[in-house]
């Protein structure tokens, strides 16, 4: 190899590198807060989104991401609005750019039903629609054992790459609360 093809993979390699961490950088939103309204409280859902795009020689190409949404509320808020931050949960990934790029499962052999069926390409993309279910599903799972639980709560939703990954889990929101100031809007 001549030195010049040398220097030039170089270049290209740490070009590369530049251009990834600065992608990088670009798809991570951090502590951005999604706030809802009411007559009687105003509360925030923070978001944190992390994705990369992977540069190669044969192109550019969506690497894993994620978003999480975090609410703490008690049990009264939860019933009252919990309608609303389950739309706005929705609304809000819904204008996510990464969302086309979210993987559902590949179907089992034997799924197909006839020849014909089996003969078409299913996308291995999910709808919005089907997105939007799992949110809905996993999201009013969690909102229920707050309900039952009695306690505040934060209630995190884990948004990625796969839609079977989709989760919404539920901690002691004495663990997790943000600030003193958020404590005196909970406990009134």
């Amino acid at each position: 190899m001549s030195i010049g093809i040398i220097l030039g993979y170089g270049i290209f390699g740490i070009l590369a590198l530049l251009v990834v961490l600065n992608f990088q950088s670009v798809f991570s939103q951090q502590n951005n807060t999604i706030i809802i309204e009411t007559p009687a409280k105003v509360l925030p859902i923070y978001k944190e989104s992390k994705g990369s795009i992977l540069i190669t020689r044969d192109g550019a190409f969506e690497g894993p991401f994620n978003t999480t949404y975090s609410v703490t509320a008690n049990r009264t808020d939860f019933a009252a609005i919990g309608e609303l931050i389950k739309s706005a949960i929705v609304r809000d990934f819904d204008k996510t750019p990464t969302i086309g790029y979210i993987k559902t499962p590949t179907p089992l052999k034997g799924y197909f039903n006839s020849t014909i069926e089996a003969n078409l390409t299913a996308s291995p993309y999910a709808t919005i629609d089907q997105i939007n279910k799992q949110i809905l599903e996993h999201y009013t799972f969690a909102q229920d054992i707050a309900l039952k639980s009695g306690k505040v709560n934060e209630i995190r939703c884990v948004f990625g790459d796969q839609l079977i990954d989709f989760k919404c889990e539920i901690f002691p929101a004495f663990e997790h609360l943000r600030s003193n100031v958020m404590n005196d809007a909970y406990f009134r």
